[in-house]
């Protein structure tokens, strides 16, 4: 996925240079205080408003609600903070799964917390009035996970515990390991920062930049972990370089010895460990794991019937780590919000059938239903018109200023999607822009995400993000927005409606084109 560029409005960018002169006038020490917040309070603001979230209004974004443009106001009924609602109890099954005394938490595949999220969204197809609502059953491949560990710097009663710890990566086989190593700090892990340094037979630690987010980072571009691994590590522990101790699932090569990522704040306290110790400090782990088989998982339908068997289908994944509210409670929340707009309007007056899947998902392991989707394409997607993939929907923005990690009451911008014809990215674009959802300036030249497998057997739309919340330990209910889900939602409800005036095969992509 590329990274992120960021565009401003004209009035975004008059609130950053008033923002930079601000900070020109003001000390260190000043600007690490929280900022007053902005007045916000008209429609359409972009006024930038800078706050430490740990001490802020979680919600402090939802000032800036984008007004309905102007003979659009029957999108109105799709309401931003019923939407959250959503999300929330999504945030609310991992954390009861989590509090049952699983140390490897989030709405996983197989586990108890996704045959819970998978009966919610069943009772909720059955509350909006869904039919055909079926579960279709997968087995989820034999894996082996983290149950429990920790991770200690140091000995008797001078040892720091490493909080943070979470362990990454291929684990091998069913054990219990616990060892006592030698510690090396190789700063971002290039091979000017391994240098001569001896790490054969001992722990590595290395800083992580995050671009931009968890997933992300200088490690998994620049090949830090394997490198630590030709030269013999016997364990990596990697620094992921946002604010706070935010730890999270990072996309690395871990595949011969023990990974774990570890939080900012975790690692500065070891760094200033290995300082006072003249550069001598030993790291100890445990780490105890589990091999599942014979699990389940599930894939949920319903339909909502239109006036005719062509269909428009919307997919959001259930799965994710942590609250998995970004990922993807929002998308799942944006297709509840869809099934319910929809199912509002007269059968007679819904063009196409409309379609809803939930998918198991892709983290642990790897796209289960949409693999069963496109081996079956032809049934599947025969009738299909458009595929609407509803992932990471809404967050709030947020900066690393001086260390502390600062939400604003402004959107982002999303990556995004069509892979279809000219008109359905016109359309497309369009809502998206009407309803105030920020867009990159161009376009994703292919599908990231639960579609991977699926992007080419229908006509597709998605907006999605890989920012900073995503995979971490923060993809909490708090970092995601009522007007931003609001915004998504309605624009694909926009969208919906406008690729119902037109035939099939306006919609797709001319033959021997790239999107």
């Amino acid at each position: 996925m590329p990274h992120q560029i960021r565009f401003l409005t004209s009035s975004a960018c008059a609130a950053a240079s008033v923002l930079a002169l601000a900070l020109a006038a003001t000390s260190p020490a000043a600007i690490a205080q929280d900022a007053a917040p902005a007045d916000a309070s008209k429609p359409g603001s972009r006024i930038l408003s800078v706050m430490q979230p740990e001490q802020a209004d979680p919600d402090a974004v939802d000032a800036l609600k984008w007004p309905v443009p102007k003979g659009l106001e029957r999108y109105g009924r799709i309401d931003g903070v019923h939407l959250k609602a959503m999300v929330e109890a999504q945030a609310q099954i991992s954390r009861d799964y989590r509090d049952k005394g699983h140390q490897y938490w989030g709405r996983i595949m197989g586990t108890e917390a996704d045959a819970v999220g998978a009966a919610w969204m069943e009772a909720e197809f059955r509350r909006i009035g869904l039919t055909g609502i079926r579960m279709q059953s997968f087995d989820v491949p034999e894996t082996i996970m983290p149950k429990s560990w920790s991770v200690t710097v140091g000995s008797g009663p001078t040892s720091l515990a490493i909080p943070s710890a979470l362990p990454i990566g291929r684990i091998p086989a069913e054990t219990t390991t616990a060892k006592a190593l030698d510690l090396v700090y190789v700063g971002l892990g290039g091979p000017v920062d391994f240098g001569d340094r001896a790490v054969n037979g001992k722990a590595v630690l290395i800083h992580a930049i995050p671009e931009p987010s968890a997933f992300f980072s200088s490690a998994s571009l620049n090949g830090a972990v394997e490198r630590a691994e030709r030269l013999g590590a016997a364990a990596v522990f990697i620094t992921l370089g946002l604010p706070g101790n935010i730890t999270g699932h990072m996309s690395l090569r871990c595949e011969k010895v023990p990974c774990f990522v570890i939080g900012k704040e975790d690692s500065e306290r070891i760094l200033g460990e290995i300082d006072r110790a003249g550069g001598k400090v030993s790291l100890s782990y445990r780490l105890e794991t589990e091999r599942r088989i014979d699990l389940k998982t599930t894939q949920v339908w319903g339909v909502l019937e239109g006036a005719t068997d062509e269909n428009i289908m919307i997919i959001a994944h259930r799965d994710g780590y942590y609250e998995a509210a970004l990922d993807n409670g929002s998308g799942v929340a944006t297709m509840l919000g869809l099934a319910e707009y929809f199912a509002a309007v007269p059968k007679k007056d819904r063009k196409r059938t409309l379609i809803f899947v939930g998918t198991p998902g892709h983290h642990d392991p790897n796209f289960l239903g949409t693999t069963w989707m496109h081996d079956n394409r032809e049934q599947v997607f025969g009738k299909t018109a458009v595929l609407i993939n509803a992932e990471h929907t809404a967050y709030t923005e947020a900066e690393d200023i001086l260390g502390k990690l600062r939400k604003s009451n402004s959107l982002p911008a999303f990556n995004w999607y069509v892979g279809g014809s000219p008109l359905l990215r016109d359309i497309s674009v369009k809502a998206f822009t009407d309803f105030g959802v920020p867009l990159l300036a161009q376009p994703d030249r292919t599908a990231p995400g639960e579609v991977g497998k699926i992007r080419d057997d229908a006509p597709m739309v998605q907006i999605i993000t890989a920012a900073w919340p995503y995979h971490s330990s923060r993809d909490d209910a708090a970092i995601i927005p009522a007007a931003g889900i609001e915004a998504s939602t309605r624009a694909y409800a926009r969208i919906i409606d406008e690729v119902n005036k037109l035939p099939a095969k306006a919609l797709a992509a001319p033959a021997n084109t790239t999107p």
